[in-house]
Protein backbone atom coordinates (compact mmCIF):
# COMPACT_ATOMS: atom_id res chain seq x y z
CA UNK A 1 0.00 0.00 0.00
CA UNK A 2 1.27 3.41 -0.96
CA UNK A 3 0.99 6.09 1.67
CA UNK A 4 0.89 9.66 0.43
CA UNK A 5 1.97 12.49 2.67
CA UNK A 6 -0.46 15.20 3.64
CA UNK A 7 1.60 17.67 1.58
CA UNK A 8 1.24 15.53 -1.56
CA UNK A 9 -2.50 15.06 -1.06
CA UNK A 10 -3.06 18.79 -0.50
CA UNK A 11 -0.93 19.51 -3.55
CA UNK A 12 -3.07 17.23 -5.73
CA UNK A 13 -6.28 18.82 -4.45
CA UNK A 14 -4.90 22.34 -4.89
CA UNK A 15 -3.91 21.60 -8.48
CA UNK A 16 -7.56 21.15 -9.51
CA UNK A 17 -8.97 24.23 -7.79
CA UNK A 18 -10.78 26.27 -10.40
CA UNK A 19 -10.87 23.45 -12.92
CA UNK A 20 -13.99 23.22 -15.05
CA UNK A 21 -13.40 19.60 -16.06
CA UNK A 22 -16.13 17.13 -15.30
CA UNK A 23 -16.15 13.37 -14.99
CA UNK A 24 -17.10 11.48 -18.15
CA UNK A 25 -20.81 11.69 -19.02
CA UNK A 26 -21.47 14.42 -16.48
CA UNK A 27 -22.08 18.16 -16.64
CA UNK A 28 -21.40 20.92 -14.12
CA UNK A 29 -24.99 20.44 -12.90
CA UNK A 30 -24.11 17.00 -11.49
CA UNK A 31 -21.09 18.50 -9.71
CA UNK A 32 -23.33 21.19 -8.22
CA UNK A 33 -25.83 18.54 -7.16
CA UNK A 34 -23.09 16.51 -5.46
CA UNK A 35 -21.62 19.49 -3.61
CA UNK A 36 -24.97 20.77 -2.38
CA UNK A 37 -26.51 17.45 -1.35
CA UNK A 38 -23.43 15.82 0.15
CA UNK A 39 -22.58 19.08 1.94
CA UNK A 40 -26.03 18.90 3.52
CA UNK A 41 -25.49 15.23 4.39
CA UNK A 42 -22.36 16.18 6.33
CA UNK A 43 -23.92 19.23 8.01
CA UNK A 44 -27.01 17.30 9.12
CA UNK A 45 -24.88 14.45 10.48
CA UNK A 46 -22.89 16.97 12.53
CA UNK A 47 -26.01 18.75 13.73
CA UNK A 48 -25.08 21.93 11.88
CA UNK A 49 -26.98 24.22 9.59
CA UNK A 50 -25.39 24.81 6.21
CA UNK A 51 -27.06 27.54 4.21
CA UNK A 52 -27.51 26.79 0.52
CA UNK A 53 -28.06 29.67 -1.89
CA UNK A 54 -31.59 29.15 -3.25
CA UNK A 55 -30.53 29.52 -6.92
CA UNK A 56 -27.95 26.73 -6.49
CA UNK A 57 -30.48 24.49 -4.74
CA UNK A 58 -33.05 25.24 -7.48
CA UNK A 59 -30.58 24.25 -10.24
CA UNK A 60 -29.68 21.07 -8.38
CA UNK A 61 -33.36 20.23 -7.76
CA UNK A 62 -34.15 20.80 -11.41
CA UNK A 63 -31.36 18.41 -12.39
CA UNK A 64 -32.66 15.74 -10.02
CA UNK A 65 -36.21 16.23 -11.30
CA UNK A 66 -35.07 15.61 -14.89
CA UNK A 67 -32.66 12.71 -14.19
CA UNK A 68 -33.57 9.35 -15.65
CA UNK A 69 -30.43 7.50 -14.55
CA UNK A 70 -30.11 5.96 -12.08
CA UNK A 71 -33.76 4.92 -12.35
CA UNK A 72 -35.90 6.82 -9.86
CA UNK A 73 -39.66 7.12 -9.35
CA UNK A 74 -39.80 10.66 -10.77
CA UNK A 75 -41.87 12.58 -11.02
CA UNK A 76 -43.03 11.95 -7.49
CA UNK A 77 -46.46 10.39 -7.72
CA UNK A 78 -49.25 12.42 -6.19
CA UNK A 79 -47.06 15.25 -4.90
CA UNK A 80 -46.68 18.87 -5.93
CA UNK A 81 -43.46 20.39 -4.64
CA UNK A 82 -43.61 24.14 -4.02
CA UNK A 83 -40.53 26.12 -3.03
CA UNK A 84 -41.28 28.91 -0.57
CA UNK A 85 -38.07 30.88 -1.05
CA UNK A 86 -37.66 30.89 -4.85
CA UNK A 87 -39.89 30.45 -7.89
CA UNK A 88 -39.98 26.66 -8.40
CA UNK A 89 -42.90 24.24 -8.52
CA UNK A 90 -42.97 20.72 -9.91
CA UNK A 91 -45.41 17.83 -9.89
CA UNK A 92 -49.14 17.49 -9.35
CA UNK A 93 -51.22 16.46 -6.36
CA UNK A 94 -50.95 17.05 -2.66
CA UNK A 95 -48.67 20.00 -1.88
CA UNK A 96 -45.38 19.70 -0.08
CA UNK A 97 -44.00 23.18 0.64
CA UNK A 98 -40.66 24.35 1.93
CA UNK A 99 -37.39 26.01 1.08
CA UNK A 100 -35.88 24.67 -2.13
CA UNK A 101 -32.93 23.19 -0.20
CA UNK A 102 -35.37 21.09 1.86
CA UNK A 103 -37.23 19.97 -1.25
CA UNK A 104 -33.91 19.03 -2.85
CA UNK A 105 -33.16 16.74 0.08
CA UNK A 106 -36.54 15.06 -0.37
CA UNK A 107 -35.91 14.64 -4.08
CA UNK A 108 -32.65 12.85 -3.36
CA UNK A 109 -34.24 10.48 -0.86
CA UNK A 110 -33.05 12.24 2.26
CA UNK A 111 -35.19 13.55 5.09
CA UNK A 112 -35.36 17.32 5.32
CA UNK A 113 -35.24 18.95 8.73
CA UNK A 114 -38.72 18.48 10.22
CA UNK A 115 -39.26 22.24 10.38
CA UNK A 116 -38.16 22.74 6.77
CA UNK A 117 -41.13 21.30 4.88
CA UNK A 118 -44.88 21.24 5.26
CA UNK A 119 -47.01 18.45 3.86
CA UNK A 120 -47.14 14.66 3.88
CA UNK A 121 -43.71 13.36 2.89
CA UNK A 122 -44.26 9.80 4.13
CA UNK A 123 -44.64 8.43 0.59
CA UNK A 124 -41.56 10.26 -0.64
CA UNK A 125 -39.03 8.69 1.71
Amino acid sequence: MISLSRVVIVGHLSSVVGSRRTAPLTTPRESLLDVVVHGQDIALALGRVREVPPPAARDAAERVWTMRFPPRPWPLPGKRLVATDIAWTRGAGEEVRGPIAGLLLLLTGRPARPSAVRGDVSQIL
